[in-house]
């Protein structure tokens, strides 16, 4: 049995199929003779709690109900499309709780609601009597509905991502929470999760990650956050995602496995603007040019343009290099600045008085000189001489692979620009505007 994503190839691991495989079971016990999207939609949410480890029950009774039951039609006033459920162990211990006007209280449980407006189901989780908050979701049964259908015609598995993004938004929006909460309510362990495997496993587990998907990891929470910064864990990564046969330690020293996680963010970075600019002529000297912009807009600078005031979105270069001196140009400021333009002037069509920095490109012999200056101010520009034959293959090199090939020439680069230029221009142009410095200067020895 195959489970296909709508081409003809295979989809997914043991996992994927496991949970398509149970969402079908479960849609065929209930056997809905309607089986409009919205009820398919509530059966695929109670299918989710079902493979986590719940069990449903009546709040009444205590008693565990083993056949999910939905009306016949949806009910229309709020909220009244509810159901709740509890773990094994809690129900279990059942005999501790009493009868009041017939009704048994004391179940530690999660009330699940449901409440259709307009083209949406909201689900809305909560625990049983606790005053804390409840977590909720919003889905669309245009969206969800038919591939659950799918799932429950077909003799195969046909399956499709929809499926498993709605079982992942289910599970990691209202499942999971609501199972950590119980059990702290209930005094029962805490459900497996991540953060209760040892050290050791949780870093053989981000070794398998993308280092984006790290660097996401390490913004949930303090504890992630220590275990993404691991200075081994990010070298491995520069050297499995940037396939490098030697890389230069730029910091002095040379050879073997180097890098960080600074390493990474700014080849990964490069070599998006690099993809985004999308030019046909790649020759080194644009290529440097591209490579310049992009230590800018990393360190947190914006483009716009000097006459409009407007900020410029897309960078753009000539299809030839200019052939007069400085007449390669571009201007940068920071978006808190140009937030204030409304202070500014129009002369002649031209808009004045916005604080930037003016960066220009010159091109000698084998050699670009770049210079850089606050607008305006009557302080001494700042430079760098670039060689495009030493940088140049690297950067391209850098776009042209699907996986990122890079040499410790692309973070020199980068570092001689960055210390020569940026960081100059930033300090002098956030005390000639008078805004808090950027954040990276906390960063600094």
């Amino acid at each position: 049995m195959e489970i296909h994503d709508g081409s003809s190839g295979l989809v997914g691991n043991n996992k994927k199929y496991s949970i398509l495989f149970f969402l079908m079971k479960v849609l065929r016990e209930v056997l809905l003779e309607d089986r409009s999207f919205h009820k398919l939609l509530v059966i695929a949410v109670h299918a989710v709690f079902l493979e986590f480890g719940f069990v449903q029950f009546d709040s009444f009774s205590g008693a565990q109900v083993d056949r999910f039951h939905l009306s016949d039609e949806w009910p229309t006033t709020p909220f009244t499309l509810s159901f709740t459920y509890t773990m094994p162990e809690i129900l279990k211990n059942r005999n501790n709780c009493v009868y009041v006007f017939g009704s048994l209280i004391g179940i530690d449980g999660v009330l699940i609601r449901f409440q259709k407006v307009c083209n949406s189901v909201y689900v809305f989780g909560s625990l049983i009597g606790s005053g804390s908050g409840s977590y909720w979701v919003q889905l669309n049964p245009e969206r969800f509905g038919p591939m659950i259908r799918m799932l429950n015609d077909t003799k195969g598995l046909v399956a499709k991502e929809e499926v498993l993004e709605l079982w992942k938004i289910v599970k990691d929006e209202i499942v999971l929470p609501l199972a950590i909460d119980l059990c702290a309510n209930a005094g029962l362990p805490a459900p497996p999760s991540f953060m209760q495997l040892p050290s050791e496993i949780q870093m053989k587990i981000l070794r398998l990650l993308p280092g984006v998907d790290i660097a996401m990891v390490g913004c949930v929470c303090k504890e992630l956050r220590d275990l993404a910064n691991d200075d081994e864990l990010w070298k491995q990564k520069v050297f499995d995602e940037f396939t490098v046969e030697k890389i230069m330690d730029i910091h002095g020293g040379s050879g073997g496995l180097v890098g960080n996680k600074k390493d990474y963010s700014i080849l990964f970075f490069l070599r998006k603007v690099l993809r985004e600019v999308l030019l046909e002529d790649r020759s080194f000297h644009k290529l440097l040019v591209i490579a310049v912009h992009a230590v800018f807009l990393e360190f947190g600078f914006i483009q716009f343009d000097s006459f409009s005031g407007a900020q410029v979105n897309r960078f753009h270069l000539l299809d030839k290099w200019p052939t007069t001196p400085f007449t390669l140009s571009f201007t940068y400021t920071m978006p808190e600045i140009l937030k204030n333009r409304s202070n500014c002037a129009h002369v002649f069509e031209s808009l004045i008085g916005i604080d930037g920095i003016l960066i220009r490109f010159q091109k000698v012999r084998n050699c670009v000189y770049v210079f850089g200056s606050v607008i305006g101010s009557g302080s001494g520009s700042y430079w760098v001489i670039l060689n495009p034959e030493r940088f140049g293959p690297m950067i391209r090199m850098l776009n042209d692979t699907k996986g990122l090939v890079a040499k410790g020439e692309v973070l020199e680069l980068w570092k001689s620009v960055k210390d020569e230029i940026v960081l100059p221009l930033a300090i002098d142009l956030c005390a000639n505007a008078c805004v808090p410095a950027p954040p990276s200067f906390m960063q600094l020895p």
